[in-house]
């Protein structure tokens, strides 16, 4: 695992190219500290950087930026194949040529097969950036779920890139760089901003399984190598479908430093850890992370399922104290606002887990893999109330209707505190929402926002997939949109940044394209057999587990948000930078978020995620544009 970083000069301009590059790439040292390349074409006026965190092939051989052994090519890539050393045995070509790392593999095989055909046989998470020598061009690529991260920007002068944005700021200066209004319109509706945005008008995020390709400072394509879309032939083979988790954990498992796991206690992470230790001639070292708060607290879970596995297990519990330590770190460490506020555990689990190991397997991606969310589970049982003009469907939106929202919570004041109604009105007003719903589209934008105002544009935004899933069933319309939305630009870049951040390598094997075409073909109803989330998944947990030990109501991985904002510090640090930031920098109507947070106050009239966010871009513009 790596950071990548560089440029190229469309111009002259008079400039220590060489201690600029060296600048930038200082920007990404927590990405590799373990060593650091960098090479330059002076007549083309390309500059590439390298920051390596050792995991395969520990010597020098491994260093970048690499160059193809027909010298035509330069390589700097973040990242691991899993399976290069398969690929290389099936090559003879290859096998001649000594090949011992994965990012030499790579190279000679786009040397060999050209970039779209590499992509086709390698298996695993990457960023990377090829420069062509012979054609002058440019071709930045990532992995085909987004686990890894690659920026661009490019003008008339220069072509910046790198594994974060603030090798790019740090290069071009943010006083040159305009925010982008839309990107603060998703971030308040969803909590995060999409690919190809990102908070800056000129910076580019390259999406997931995309090449793109530049020449001379132009963009003469971009390319999807594969795309999230369905087979569906109904068939299902759950023995085949567990050997394939297990190859993909193994796999995953290949590495000449230690290995750990971390140990949630809930469904996806254990069954990754079960397999580790199955597969594993020595106890793996298992990492967990819990709350004060008992409600959110899964540790005690974490802590049995490591008994019974028999692993060395790790665990931490973290308090609001250690939230408020952090909260500054934040807007550094992500470039721009992020509002997934489990980004806070997960950051003090990849730090407590790095004290131990380099690399960590996770269960991320096994909620979108196997329906493992709620969502689903709302979606299946009320697919035909929510899309049928029935009588029921009717009355009810009448019944809510008859008081007007922002009444509910007046309403339910006196006995909110005993009863738990608090924020009564926002939930009222999901359940409006989605009766609402006109189509798959427009259910997913109702279903997800944070911000009612911003339904109409999500909606409108989430259109461009219009067309990929119109054929699709409902549930699996919301799988394909969490795709292509919730898990690469939330669930994977809280991941990546918090983990490399501490400069540590998180894996995760339900993020295997074999395995997810292979549940392509399995339809929802099976999936989700008798209203059971993760039903298949929970299956094959059982040949390693007892049902007892993971079988409970889903819980996720969050922090107890809600109940931390009452704190006295908590609160009064968000009603300072609500009403101390400057909005109108960015287009931001500051009426609006005021009065929002003054309701939240009273009468928890919006999700506590909402204000979150509030606060999260208001610490970011303090900290960028001041």
């Amino acid at each position: 695992m790596c950071g990548i970083s560089g440029f190229q000069l469309l111009k002259d301009i008079n400039l220590d190219c060489d201690s600029l590059l060296k600048k930038i790439n200082n920007k990404i040292l927590h990405r590799g500290p373990d060593d650091q390349g960098n090479w330059k074409s002076e007549i083309d006026r390309v500059y590439l950087g390298h920051r390596r965190l050792s995991i395969i092939d520990l010597s020098s051989n491994a260093s970048q930026p690499m160059i193809s052994y027909n010298e035509r090519f330069v390589l700097i890539f973040n990242g691991e194949i899993y399976n290069f050393k398969k690929l290389i045995l099936k090559n003879k070509s290859l096998t001649d040529l000594e090949i011992k790392s994965d990012t030499r593999l790579l190279l000679e095989l786009i040397s060999m097969k050209g970039i779209s055909n590499a992509l086709k046989l390698i298996e695993g998470m990457f960023a990377f950036c090829l420069w062509d020598k012979k054609e002058k061009t440019f071709h930045l690529v990532r992995d085909r779920f987004g686990e890894k991260p690659l920026f661009y920007l490019l003008n008339d002068n220069e072509f910046i890139f790198g594994s974060e944005i603030k090798v790019i700021t740090e290069f071009y200066q943010t006083k040159k760089l305009e925010t982008n209004e839309k990107s603060f319109k998703f971030f308040f509706a969803l909590g995060y901003i999409p690919a190809p945005l990102s908070v800056y008008k000129n910076i580019v995020k390259v999406q997931p399984a995309e090449i793109v390709s530049i020449k001379k400072g132009k963009l003469i394509s971009k390319n999807k190598y594969w795309k999230t879309s369905s087979l569906n032939s109904n068939v299902y083979d759950q023995e085949n479908i567990k050997e394939e988790i297990e190859r993909s954990v193994e796999n995953m498992m290949i590495a000449d430093v230690e290995v750990g796991c971390f140990l949630s206690g809930g469904v996806d992470s254990s069954i990754i850890a079960s397999i580790m230790q199955n597969k594993s001639k020595k106890k793996i070292k298992t990492f967990s992370i819990g709350f004060n708060e008992t409600e959110y607290d899964e540790s005690t879970y974490a802590k049995k399922i490591a008994h019974y596995l028999k692993t060395d297990h790790y665990e931490m519990i973290v308090s609001i104290d250690d939230l408020l330590k952090h909260i500054n770190l934040l807007t550094k460490i992500y470039d721009e606002p992020f509002g997934d506020s489990s980004c806070l555990p997960t950051l003090f689990i990849s730090k407590f887990a790095s004290d131990y190991v380099k690399v960590c397997l996770s269960g991320d991606g096994g909620d979108e893999m196997f329906l493992g969310y709620n969502r689903y589970i709302f979606a299946q049982k009320y697919q035909r109330l929510i899309f049928n003009q029935s009588i029921i469907k009717t009355t009810l939106l009448k019944l809510l209707s008859i008081i007007p929202i922002g009444l509910y919570d007046y309403l339910s004041y006196p006995i909110s505190k005993t009863f738990g109604f608090q924020g009564l009105s926002h939930k009222i007003q999901k359940i409006k929402n989605v009766l609402e719903s006109k189509n798959n589209i427009d259910f997913y934008a109702r279903l997800n926002v944070m911000d009612n105002n911003l339904i109409d544009f999500l909606a409108n935004e989430f259109n461009e997939y219009k067309d990929s899933i119109k054929n699709e069933e409902f549930v699996r319309s919301i799988q394909l949109l969490d795709f292509n939305y919730y898990l690469p630009n939330d669930i994977l870049v809280k991941v990546d940044r918090a983990s490399m951040k501490n400069s540590l390598e998180v894996r995760s094997p339900f993020l295997n394209h074999k395995l997810y075409e292979k549940m392509s073909n399995i339809s929802s109803e099976i999936k989700l057999q008798n209203s059971v989330s993760k039903n298949i998944l929970k299956r094959i947990l059982s040949n390693y587990l007892p049902s007892n030990l993971y079988n409970r109501p889903k819980m996720g991985f969050a922090i107890p948000l809600n109940r931390w904002m009452k704190a006295s510090k908590l609160n009064k640090k968000i009603d300072m930078v609500i009403n101390e930031t400057k909005w109108e920098i960015c287009n931001i109507d500051r009426n609006e978020i005021i009065t929002n947070w003054r309701k939240f106050q009273k009468y928890k009239f919006c999700p506590p995620a909402l204000i979150w966010n509030y606060f999260i871009a208001g610490l970011w513009i303090e900290e960028n544009l001041k």
